[in-house]
């Protein structure tokens, strides 16, 4: 799995960014997936052939350097927030695996090769599309893909807590209801959150309490980042 290589790499950079699909945790989540890959079984021969011809028209299409789409004002702070953003959630805190011991001070990466990787994305999905200008709908796959290039762990805790409490105090034992991580991981996770920045804490009575940094927060709030997700939390 990616996440076993992420931090020590993250902090010094990436040569790609490392992206995966995820799917929800409910069990039924890929079903739709599942059954349209029967149904298509028997068409893999026209499958591979249009996808070689996607692939070919993808490559062949003519990119001209000096007229790439243009990019307003606005989304270009949008990649850059975004890229701020992964940056943080994908910054590394490397222990000894025997004490516990943190090895240096946590740091995350920069996000300079981050804002390119995604705007470079962005702008050759606007080509691909004969578009001159980067708009929302390549913004929003830009965005699709940081998400999903954070370890899994941390994304799962931030989203939470962003949709669900966002600018509230909130227990462990709740954090821990709505991802179904361990007790363990989860208090260990969260303590590395911390480090980075990604979370404050104050003492409860038995445990601490946790919320999103302000400055997190801050930073997600014109990204769009989890709209969906509100509003089906919040209706």
């Amino acid at each position: 799995k990616i996440e076993e290589f992420g931090p020590g790499n993250s902090v010094v950079g990436e040569r790609f960014l490392k992206y995966y699909m995820r799917q929800s945790g409910v069990l039924r989540s890929g079903e739709a997936t599942i059954a349209k890959a029967l149904d298509d079984c028997d068409l893999e021969t026209e499958m591979h052939q249009d996808l070689r011809e996607t692939a070919r028209a993808a490559l062949d299409r003519f990119v001209d350097r000096d007229n790439l789409p243009a990019i307003s004002a606005g989304l270009k702070k949008m990649f850059v927030a975004l890229a701020m953003w992964t940056a943080r959630l994908r910054g590394a805190v490397n222990r000894d695996k025997y004490t516990n011991r943190l090895f240096h001070k946590p740091q995350s990466e920069i996000g300079t090769r981050l804002v390119k990787q995604l705007y470079r994305l962005a702008t050759g999905i606007a080509i691909f599309k004969r578009k001159d200008e980067i708009g929302m709908d390549e913004y929003k796959a830009a965005s699709k893909v940081a998400r999903f290039s954070v370890p899994d762990l941390v994304e799962d805790v931030v989203r939470n807590l962003y949709v669900r409490k966002r600018g509230e105090w909130t227990t462990s034992s709740e954090i821990a209801q709505w991802t179904r991580l361990p007790p363990e991981t989860l208090d260990q996770l969260l303590r590395d959150m911390h480090l980075l920045d990604i979370v404050v804490r104050e003492a409860g009575n038995l445990s601490y309490r946790w919320m999103l940094s302000r400055a997190l927060v801050e930073l997600m709030e014109p990204l769009g980042l989890y709209t969906r997700e509100r509003v089906m939390a919040h209706g």
